[in-house]
Order: structure tokens, then sequence, then C-alpha cells
């Protein structure tokens, strides 16, 4: 943890928006909470050079989810994204579910692995998104799915 904040997020968003040249970023367990990360993802253009985003246990929630989501109908070019361990709820991963299947697109891994308040329905949003996109992996674990949607998911 390099103890960055929501405000340094928020500084952190400009230099992403416009270095040429980042390809990743990772931020893993800095306590970035929603308005930080979300002010990150809103940062990302369709020129924005960045493919990797790691934002695992930095608070991140629906709020973050919709600037990514945002982001991904503009065509920024993320082919992976973490949310692991954050605040991730069925509303998030709706609008998440919503980008994916857009033309735009080009998102092949997304790990929101340890998110328990996505649940069932954030599960099945998600799935519901796979035949309309690219994505190749998508990491559930830990997110209190329970049994009764898995016979949805996989249909």
């Amino acid at each position: 943890c390099n103890f960055i904040g929501e405000a340094g997020a928020h500084s952190l968003a400009v230099a992403v928006g416009t270095h040429p040249n980042l390809r990743s970023l990772t931020l893993e367990h800095n306590p970035l909470q929603d308005g930080g990360a979300a002010s990150l993802c809103s940062a990302l253009s369709s020129q924005s050079p960045l493919r990797r985003l790691s934002l695992p246990f930095t608070g991140a929630g629906d709020g973050a989810c919709a600037a990514l989501a945002s982001a991904i109908a503009r065509g920024c070019a993320l082919e992976h994204v973490d949310l692991g361990g954050n605040c991730v709820s069925a509303a998030g991963a709706a609008q998440l579910a919503t980008a994916m299947a857009s033309p735009k697109c080009v998102l092949l891994s997304l790990n929101v692995a340890a998110n328990y308040r996505l649940g069932g329905e954030g599960a099945l949003s998600l799935t519901s998104a796979l035949a309309h996109c690219a994505l190749e992996e998508l990491n559930l674990a830990g997110c209190a799915v329970g049994s009764a949607p898995c016979g949805r998911i996989g249909a």
C-alpha cells in the first residue's frame, strides 16, 4: 500500500488520461474508495493506451463500475480489469454487463472475485453479457452467488 487515497486518485486520473505510453496501472490495497476509483475510470478515453487496470481491495464500488462502463462504451482500450475484493453490487455488475455488450468493448478478462454484494443477480447480469462480448475470463469466486442461479448461468 502506498496510502494513495481519493485525493491522490483524482491527481493520478489527470496523468492517466494524458500519458501516451501508460499501458498498465496497478493500485491494489490503496484506500482510493469509490470516488477515487471512479475518477481513474472516468479519465479513460478512446485515445488512452491503458490496457490493464488493477484496483483490487481499494474500496471501488458501483460508482467506479458506472465510470468504467462509460469508458468502455466510449471505446477505451482496456483488456484486463481487476476489481476483486471491493464493494461492487448487482447494480454495478449490471452496468458493466451493459458495457460489455457494446461493440466497442475489447475487454478480455474481468475479475470481480470477493465482491460479496454482487450475489447471484450480479453474476447473472455479467454472464448474460458473455454471448455478446470477447471476454475470455470472468472471476466470480467469493461473490455469494449461491446455487440457485447456477443453472441459469450455464444456460
